[in-house]
């Protein structure tokens, strides 16, 4: 198993929704089922407020973490060595997922990846790599994220906002980029599972590999 935390940020929707996806999606990856998290607001608007994650996922995360003692360019008192961590967010929820992100990759805790399922509009983090996957072509290219050096995902044919959150499995489409790389006709969970396994099994500073290495298309996880 690997040490790491799968974290899930739902929208306005029906939370029950998010657990059923977490249920059908997360046994495929490579995580103990107690540290798939997923956020529960206790009300509408935590979903937008970075402050409300980290007030949850702090102590969420705390049963394993260790004290480091040693001093840090985050922290020059002794902080606890949290998890990594894997963050799926969709829609409103990836606008309180982006300010979490942002800020627990730069103080708190090292953020391997973030998934952004439909996030139109919501800039992406730059201290991590961003996938995009989005409901249409329309809404993928106009995602503000050109440039990122990952992968991303768009439905072809489109299909309803919260279908590609709902079941992703049933959402075919295209996953595309980097640039030069040829495209992949895929599933939304293809796309989710294959590149959060890939993170699970990479060092602590993917971000800085990928704008290195440029690596090809994930080859599709059987």
């Amino acid at each position: 198993m690997v040490a790491m935390a799968l974290v899930v940020c739902g929208g306005f929707h029906d939370p029950q929704k998010t657990h059923q996806m977490v249920a059908t999606l997360a046994p495929q990856l490579d995580i103990e089922p107690d540290r798939v998290l997923v956020f529960v607001p206790t009300s509408s608007s935590d979903i937008l407020s970075a402050q409300a994650l980290r007030q949850w996922l702090a102590p969420s995360l705390a049963q394993w973490a260790q004290l480091d003692t040693a001093p840090t360019e985050r922290a020059s008192a002794p902080q606890p060595a949290y998890p990594d961590v894997l963050v799926w967010a969709f829609s409103a929820g990836c606008v309180g997922a982006a300010g979490l992100v942002n800020y627990w990759h730069r103080y708190r805790g090292t953020v391997r990846a973030l998934f952004m399922v439909d996030g139109w509009g919501v800039p992406g983090p730059s201290v991590v790599p961003v996938h995009r996957l989005s409901h249409d072509w329309i809404t993928h290219v106009t995602s503000p994220c050109w440039g990122c050096p990952t992968a991303h995902f768009y439905a072809d044919p489109g299909v309803p906002h919260r279908q590609l959150w709902r079941s992703p499995d049933q959402v075919a489409g295209w996953q595309v980029g980097p640039p030069g790389e040829a495209s992949l006709a895929v599933n939304a969970a293809d796309v989710l599972i294959s590149w959060s396994r890939y993170y699970g099994q990479r060092p602590l500073d993917p971000y800085q590999q990928l704008i290195t290495h440029n690596p090809k298309m994930l080859p599709m996880s059987n």
